[in-house]
C-alpha cells in the first residue's frame, strides 16, 4: 500500500467508524422498539410502545437515577418500569417522582408523555396511553425471539466493523475500488436499520392476520387452523433470524474474499 493509499484508507476508515457510531443509536432504538412487541408494554395512540419512564431535567450535568436530560439527550440508567393498573400505564418510584410540583415525564425513546404531578411517587399516564400484552402469536417462540433480538445489535455492529476492515484491506491491496469500500459497509448498516424500522408494522400485520384464523370466523380455516397459526408464529423468528444471518454471511463473505489476496 502506497503512502497516499494509506492516508486515504485511514481517513475512510475513520469516516466509516463515525458513520457506524452515528447510526448505532438509531439501530439500537429500532431493535428495542421491535423487542417491546415481545414484552408487555405501554402503547400510545400512534402504536408506539415503551416500557420505562424518566423524569425530565435540564442542565449540562449528568442526569441522576431515573432522569432524562433534556439539553444533552442523555438517559440515566434504569428508569422507572411501567406496570399495569386496570389497563392504565403506571410508574411508581418515590425516589424519582418525588415532590408535589408538576414534572415533565419522558420514555426511554426520549418522547414526552406528559406533565404529571406525583402523588406518593406514583404517576399514571393519560387516556391516550394503554397497557398492551404480548399477542399470543408472538408468545409461541418468545425465548428464541428474545435471544435473537439481544444478539442482533452485537452482530450488526461487529459485522459492520468486520466488513469495513476487510474492505479497507482489499482496497489497500488494490483489489477494491474506494467507492465499493464505502458503499458495502455503509449500506449494510443502513439496510439493517431500515429492516428493523419496518419490522414493527410487519409484526402488527402478523398479529392482525393471525387473529383472523384464531377467531374462527372463517370456516375454511377450521381444518388446518393450528398449522396456520404455527406458521404465523414462525414469521417473527424467520424475519429476525434472517437479519442476523444476512449480516453474518455478508461479513463472512467479505472476510473470506479479503483473505484470498
Amino acid at each position: 500500500m502506497g503512502g497516499g493509499s494509506t492516508i486515504i484508507a485511514i481517513v475512510i476508515g475513520a469516516i466509516m467508524v463515525i458513520v457506524g457510531f452515528a447510526l448505532w443509536p438509531v439501530l439500537n432504538g429500532a431493535t428495542n422498539g421491535l423487542y417491546s412487541y415481545f414484552k408487555d408494554s405501554c402503547q400510545d395512540d400512534s402504536g408506539n410502545r415503551f416500557t420505562r419512564l424518566y423524569k425530565g431535567v435540564a442542565g449540562t450535568g449528568a442526569p441522576g437515577t431515573g432522569q432524562y436530560n433534556l439539553d444533552t439527550g442523555v438517559h440515566a440508567a434504569g428508569g422507572v418500569k411501567i406496570t399495569n393498573s386496570s389497563g392504565s400505564c403506571v410508574g411508581s418510584s418515590a425516589t424519582v417522582f418525588d415532590g408535589t410540583t408538576a414534572i415533565p415525564v419522558y420514555n426511554e425513546q426520549g418522547s414526552f408523555v406528559g406533565d404529571l404531578t406525583p402523588a406518593t411517587g406514583v404517576v399514571t399516564l393519560g387516556s391516550s396511553y394503554a397497557w398492551v400484552k404480548v399477542a399470543p402469536v408472538l408468545r409461541k417462540f418468545s425465548s428464541i425471539n428474545d435471544l435473537l433480538l439481544t444478539i442482533l445489535p452485537v452482530v450488526s455492529i461487529a459485522g459492520f466493523l468486520g466488513i469495513s476492515g476487510a474492505k479497507l484491506y482489499s482496497y489497500g491491496k488494490g483489489a477494491e475500488a474506494i467507492g465499493s469500500t464505502i458503499s458495502t459497509s455503509v449500506f449494510t448498516l443502513i439496510g439493517i436499520v431500515v429492516a428493523l424500522v419496518i419490522a414493527t408494522p410487519i409484526m402488527g400485520a402478523v398479529v392482525d392476520a393471525n387473529q383472523v384464523v384464531a377467531s374462527g370466523q372463517y370456516e375454511v380455516n377450521n381444518g388446518f387452523g393450528n398449522i396456520i397459526q404455527l406458521l404465523f408464529a414462525m414469521i417473527p423468528v424467520v424475519y429476525i433470524a434472517g437479519l442476523v444471518t444476512v449480516v453474518g454471511m455478508q461479513a463472512k463473505s467479505v472476510l473470506v474474499g479479503a483473505k484470498s489476496f
